[in-house]
């Protein structure tokens, strides 16, 4: 199927070069970029984490929190206070 998008200049011209650092069409990237991006939504849950970044120390790994985080932490606190 033939479609349109547009895109920066700048992305643009570095995935035309990506692909011809891999020996491959601009199509066959663009594909390929689009099944991973996917791939990793559905591994997900189809949901985009969107919570804030949390490093309690430096030796530490950051913890990204979403919503679904913070639902569990609710939903603990409820049961508590009953």
């Amino acid at each position: 199927m033939r479609t349109t998008i547009e895109i920066p200049d700048s992305l643009l011209a570095k995935a035309k070069k990506a692909a011809i650092e891999r020996k491959t069409t601009l199509r066959a990237l663009v594909e390929a970029g689009l099944r991973k991006l996917l791939s990793a939504h559905d591994e997900c849950g189809g949901h985009r984490i969107t919570g804030p970044m949390v490093q309690v120390s430096k030796s530490c790994p950051v913890l990204q929190l979403g919503p679904a985080d913070f639902s569990a932490v609710d939903a603990e606190a409820d049961a508590d206070n009953t």
